[in-house]
């Protein structure tokens, strides 16, 4: 029976999900009318200067640990196999920059978790918040996804005591996610459009602020690479295609690194690293490109998984911020619409690795 339907239903998920970047809605026309609009970015978001890619990167050693104090004389960016010219490079992560630029927004998938991992994460939440008094050293955001769309609970704060309540405010889901989930009842499509749908409707609300916003998803996961085989239309894979050209753009325009947390304990699947260099055409799509790792890789973020609580979890993904670098370089003119450019950051004292965005969508 889900064979059957897949088609129809990767159709619709595909339409729902596309995002329109663009200044006015009133040219829109009637086929575009169902989209999820994202409106764009205003003058004072550095990331939508004309004729410039601005990214966030951080430095880290061989252990992992985020390093500050690089020059920017230590960094070269290859855009396509060329080095791109650094217009501007700014280290941030100190205590002004954590308070005032930069905001960590935490996601409970209610969707894709069984019922008793929901408990779990939320009691890991309510740890990570409540340390040190729920004195945080960066604004929090808490946003629930659960069967009626993304949920932010909160304004930016750094009171976790604040936070907290609102976690203690929202009620647990009815047993969807624990008997209809468990049992097969509720579709892998339905809940991957429902995935998709929440994260374009989290960057509608999120992405018109300047300042870098980490998005946590504590989640088991999307339903793309097992539970939908790829046997997609040629006509499926330019929706997917397009798709996630959109989104692309508009969580790298929005500053949004996304980071993903498997709370399962287990050890999660890698097959998203097949996908972490980017679509290149739409011949190649597949639905792992709107993988929840996928995405959070190809974004510069970290996809955790392991036996360890939530709140360490989530504090293996938080240092990121202390010691960051926001760099803009000069962007070259594309020759085609959507024609990919992978990007390669890499630093010239030994020891010293960068993460940043993989790759954008250029456009003429």
């Amino acid at each position: 029976m889900a064979s059957r339907s897949r088609p129809l239903i990767l159709f619709v998920l595909i339409s729902s999900f596309s995002l329109t970047v663009t200044q006015s809605q009133q040219s829109q026309d009637s086929a575009a009318a169902s989209t999820v609009q994202v409106k764009a970015s205003p003058p004072a978001n550095p990331a939508s200067a004309p004729g410039q890619l601005v990214l966030d990167a951080v430095v880290i050693d061989k252990s992992g640990k985020p390093v500050s104090g690089v020059q920017p004389r230590d960094f070269t960016i290859l855009d396509n196999g060329q080095p791109a010219k650094i217009l501007s490079m700014r280290p941030q992560g100190g205590a002004v920059d954590l308070a005032h630029a930069t905001e960590v927004i935490l996601v409970i998938d209610e969707v894709n978790c069984v019922f008793v991992t929901v408990q779990r994460v939320r009691a890991g939440v309510r740890e990570f918040l409540a340390k040190s008094g729920g004195a945080l050293p960066y604004p929090v955001s808490l946003a629930f996804f659960t069967e009626r769309g993304i949920q932010i609970q909160t304004h930016p704060s750094r009171d976790g005591n604040v936070v907290v309540a609102a976690l203690d405010q929202h009620k647990l889901p009815p047993p969807r996610t624990g008997a209809n989930f468990g049992n097969g009842l509720v579709p892998p499509t339905q809940r991957l459009q429902e995935s998709m749908d929440a994260l374009s409707s989290l960057i509608v609300q999120e992405q018109a602020t300047p300042w870098k916003k980490m998005v946590i998803w504590i989640s088991l996961g999307w339903p793309t690479d097992t539970s939908l085989p790829d046997t997609l239309s040629l006509k499926d894979k330019e929706r997917v295609f397009h798709s996630v050209v959109q989104y692309s753009t508009a969580l790298r325009e929005g500053r949004m690194t996304l980071y993903s947390i498997d709370p399962s304990g287990g050890m999660s699947s890698s097959n998203y690293k097949n996908y972490m260099k980017g679509l290149t055409n739409p011949k190649a799509a597949a639905t792992a490109d709107m993988g929840l790792q996928t995405i959070a890789a190809q974004t510069g973020g970290l996809t955790i998984y392991g036996i360890d609580s939530i709140a360490n979890l989530i504090n293996r993904c938080t240092p990121d911020l202390g010691a960051f670098y926001t760099l803009s370089i000069e962007a070259p003119q594309a020759n085609r619409a959507n024609e990919y450019h992978s990007l390669d950051l890499r630093l010239g004292t030994p020891g010293l690795t960068a993460r940043t965005r993989t790759g954008y969508y250029a456009q003429p």
